[in-house]
């Protein structure tokens, strides 16, 4: 499967990724507008590619293609919409895997009492276990804000950020019901095994709190 994302003026998206377009859990990045990514299908069927601009947090409109085995060119979508799909998107040493509903469920919110935020992310399909949990200190306001804690667990894999741990940087901040948007990187250790790795983070995520 390729294809090529474009912005609202016509450029290419060159920091975004797509999913969708060999079901529901397919992912890949987008470089310089461009993506492209294989697969095995059994038999034909019907995708909703979502591809998202990291930079303005916009996406294409949903669009339906028949994937069949072989070249499927989806041609040219274009991201100019304010995003709706939730997403916590992590990149380790520049592979991607993006977290998405319905397999998991994505909260954030602010908890007055402590003056902090959260972010987590719960894997619903694999008995309900916690994927990623992140709190940072200070209002609900944009800007940077102090990372408190954040663990990152993938089986095998488990990272926590090193000292100096990162600042995350809030670009968006809604009500209730509208979206929290946010970014952050750093160098991470990987529990299981000792290694270090670099670890940048974005998520899009429905505030509920």
């Amino acid at each position: 499967v390729k294809g090529f994302v474009k912005k609202c003026n016509g450029n290419p998206v060159s920091d975004g990724f797509i999913t969708g377009f060999l079901g529901p859990f397919s992912v890949a990045e987008i470089q310089n507008g461009y993506f492209s990514a294989s697969g095995i299908i059994c038999s034909s069927n019907t995708v909703h590619p979502i591809a998202i601009d990291r930079e303005t947090m916009y996406q294409n409109s949903q669009q339906d293609f028949t994937i069949r085995a072989g070249i499927n060119d989806l041609d040219t979508l274009t991201a100019c919409t304010p995003a709706q799909q939730e997403y916590f998107s992590y990149t380790v040493d520049g592979v991607t895997n993006v977290f998405t509903p319905p397999q998991y469920k994505l909260d954030a919110g602010y908890d007055l009492a402590l003056n902090t935020n959260r972010v987590q992310v719960v894997d619903v399909l694999n008995g309900v276990v916690q994927r990623v949990q992140l709190s940072y200190l200070g209002n609900p306001v944009t800007g940077d804000h102090q990372v408190s804690s954040f663990e990152l667990g993938m089986p095998p894999n488990d990272y926590f950020f090193l000292d100096p741990v990162p600042s995350v940087t809030i670009s968006n901040y809604g009500l209730i019901g509208q979206f929290i948007d946010g970014s952050f990187s750093g160098q991470a250790m990987d529990f299981s095994d000792n290694t270090v790795h670099t670890l940048s983070c974005s998520f899009h995520i429905q505030r509920d709190y």
